[in-house]
């Protein structure tokens, strides 16, 4: 996510980013049910991520941003532990199923 971040200044699009990453990564789309509320759930933290890349002028905002992500993650990983019954953090990494024929010739 930050690295997605870091590629746009402007929060909106930064947002975005990360969160299509993120869903990506976890092999969520726009097809599966719950798409648009696991991105509303983790748009704060990609909020956070943003600012601390990319900090407004005041000087003390960049500092509370870097400290809330932690909380802020763990909030959103509470949430979809509850909702969905496994962690999001373990999709990450995990390669994406592929189509497996039922028959071998």
């Amino acid at each position: 996510m930050a690295a997605a971040a870091a590629e746009h200044v402007a929060p909106p699009v930064g947002i975005d980013a990360q969160l299509a990453v993120a869903a990506g990564e976890a092999g969520w789309s726009e097809a599966r049910a719950g798409y648009a509320e696991l991105r509303e759930r983790l748009s704060p933290v990609a909020a956070l991520i943003h600012e601390r890349l990319h900090p407004p002028e005041s000087v003390g905002t960049a500092a509370s941003a870097t400290s809330d992500i932690p909380s802020a993650l763990a909030g959103f990983e509470a949430w979809y532990r509850e909702r969905f019954g496994q962690e999001f953090l373990d999709l990450l990494g995990r390669p994406s199923p592929s189509f497996q024929p039922l028959v071998d010739f």
